[in-house]
């Protein structure tokens, strides 16, 4: 009870309020695989107690295991993965291709981004659901786009 309230006429009995570990559905009796509703008085199993169920927590990878994974997940991929060709326009704007069939998709890059953000739907785009063709390119100032006076 918090200071504040001490000294006020509230009840919490008369409420209804109960304590947060009592379980009062049916739900709850299922989690703990007793398959029906419990007495609102039954107490859920203290989280602490080895036998429960939520206590079996597996060990993590050893740090050098974990890191060496997660480096070779988080390597840059190269633009040839994902396009099939970049050309320069006046040597200044790259712009990628990818795909010669089907319907063409010009992506265009928000603020802060590239023509590479459009690389995984490039890839999904050229393949052989969709066998489309996706152009993108970077404008002023983003990814590869050359600007020798800013």
């Amino acid at each position: 009870m918090k200071e504040e309230d001490e000294g006020s006429d509230y009840d919490e009995e008369a409420d209804g309020v109960k304590e947060l570990n009592e379980v009062h559905t049916g739900i709850g009796a299922m989690a703990l695989g007793q398959g029906g509703p419990v007495a609102p008085t039954q107490k859920m199993p203290a989280l602490t107690d080895p036998s429960h169920a939520y206590t079996k927590i597996p060990k993590p990878a050893s740090h050098s295991a974990l890191a060496s994974k997660q480096a070779t997940k988080y390597e840059p991929a190269e633009w040839t993965e994902f396009f099939d060709s970049k050309e320069m326009l006046n040597g200044v704007v790259p712009i990628y291709h990818a795909g010669t069939d089907g319907h063409v998709f010009l992506c265009l890059h928000g603020a802060g981004h590239s023509a590479l953000s459009f690389a995984a739907l490039a890839r999904i785009l050229k393949g052989d659901k969709y066998k489309s063709t996706c152009v993108s390119f970077d404008f002023r100032g983003h990814g590869s786009h050359f600007c020798e006076n800013e």
